[in-house]
């Protein structure tokens, strides 16, 4: 991940034959529990949040533990909309 821009930039030397995995919508039930497997099997993956589901602190806690234990926390918007139907203001809350 390059930390000047926040993006996931390709390994000159990876193998080829690779997947990036990411789950969307997190927190949900199931998150620290996907967490946990991939965590035993040493599997990296992108944890898209949306930002309705961080209203509680269980939510928030939930989201703080998955990046604990390493893995990378991406930002699916707060509601999911599809911003190319919103004014500039209303994506910014949005992503914010």
């Amino acid at each position: 991940m390059n930390k000047d821009n926040w993006s996931f930039e390709p390994i000159q030397d990876a193998e080829p034959k690779v997947v990036l995995l990411t789950f969307d919508d997190a927190p949900d039930k199931y998150s620290l529990a996907i967490v946990r497997t991939l965590q035993k099997l040493q599997v990296p993956a992108i944890f898209f949040v949306n930002g309705h589901f961080l209203e509680s602190d269980e939510k928030k806690s939930m989201l703080k533990e998955i990046h604990d234990m390493g893995f990378s926390i991406g930002n699916h918007t707060y509601s999911h909309v599809n911003l190319k139907e919103l004014t500039e203001e209303e994506q910014k809350r949005e992503i914010v």
